[in-house]
């Protein structure tokens, strides 16, 4: 069943064919509006979908999006997407009055836009990193727009982040390094340090974890910011190696376990510094510079999520990261070639 909206003064009429979700523009007139939804579900009740308009308007799309993203975001970070869609609009009307839709977002468009957004001075003037936390966040919204239909293919592809020099980007750990703490963790019966490079749980949340916390069928673990406050919880995913190392964990311990999935000594609450301690003692085995922390784990883990392709927001969200501005010490790790970047 679709549905006529009004946004400003005019009204808009929005259904859903082919399994994706359509916009079209009716005009000021709401009865107008109803007449023309009520003859588009006629015809694609009769099969006539060619008739059906794929395109969307920007503003629209972008009010859409932002619907979604705040279903799926935290607060703070849906507000920066909605910020950063709102610098992208006034560039187009100021610039590009021309491209009223989704559809005429290209490449090169971007590439202006890019460009632009460096030239400008006074309140309109930024730094590369902001520059670049602005493209990674409409590199989202462009995702929506493949989801739902309204693009066939990202337009930021191949545009080019601008480098950055970095205060306090973390040092990541060396494949080198990875490799030797990975070997030196199994010979000292440590799991965690695996599991934590395939989460990237804090470790205060790795002490919390308890059996019933991981959801067998829905591949994620259930982790609260902070164990016992009330936080809200958020459901971390499940590789495939993660999964198969909790289910080696639990056959070894005869059933479905109870109690903490990596327990430490006699306490009933283990503390995260026990995990520090232990991190400290395999970094010095493996002679690993003392400028790595158990925090590295947790870098490593973000950086091959970017890597592979997920988007910042999306690891801000698995990392319990709630604004995705903080997520930029991970920007070091993006492809410089948008086109390698894509949604997971």
């Amino acid at each position: 069943m679709g549905l006529v909206k009004k946004i400003g003064n005019e009204y808009y009429v929005e259904f859903e064919a082919r399994g994706l979700k359509y916009h079209q523009k009716a005009g000021s007139d709401a009865a107008e509006a109803r007449r023309l939804l009520a003859a588009i579900e006629a015809k694609i009740a009769a099969g006539e979908l060619q008739a059906v308009s794929r395109d969307v308007d920007i503003d629209i799309f972008f009010q859409e999006c932002l619907e979604f993203c705040r279903s799926r975001f935290s607060v703070k970070t849906a507000d920066r997407i909605a910020s950063a869609a709102r610098h992208f609009m006034s560039y187009l009307n100021g610039s590009r009055p021309d491209i009223t839709k989704v559809s005429q977002i290209t490449p090169a468009v971007m590439e202006q836009y890019r460009r632009a957004f460096r030239r400008g001075t006074g309140v309109n003037r930024n730094s590369a990193g902001r520059r670049n936390l602005t493209l990674l966040l409409l590199f989202e919204a462009f995702e929506y727009a493949i989801k739902t239909g309204a693009l066939n293919d990202n337009p930021l592809f191949h545009v080019r982040l601008e480098t950055v020099v970095a205060r306090s980007y973390p040092r990541f750990l060396s494949p080198s390094e990875l490799s030797r703490l990975f070997s030196s963790s199994r010979d000292a019966d440590c799991p965690w340090v695996e599991f934590m490079l395939l989460s990237g749980l804090r470790p205060r949340e790795l002490a919390g974890m308890h059996w019933d916390m991981v959801d067998w069928d829905g591949n994620t673990v259930s982790v609260a910011a902070h164990p016992g406050q009330g936080s809200t919880v958020r459901q971390v995913p499940l590789s495939a190696a993660a999964r198969e190392l909790l289910e080696k964990l639990r056959q070894c311990r005869k059933g479905e376990g109870q109690g903490h999935v990596f327990p430490r000594g006699k306490k009933s609450v283990p503390d995260g510094k026990i995990f520090s301690l232990e991190f400290s003692e395999l970094r010095n085995r493996c002679n690993i510079s003392q400028d790595i922390s158990i925090s590295s784990l947790r870098h490593a883990f973000a950086a091959d999520c970017l890597r592979q392709g997920i988007s910042l927001p999306r690891v801000c969200q698995i990392l319990g990261i709630n604004d995705v501005a903080k997520g930029m010490i991970y920007a070091s790790q993006v492809p410089v070639e948008r086109g390698q970047l894509r949604q997971s």
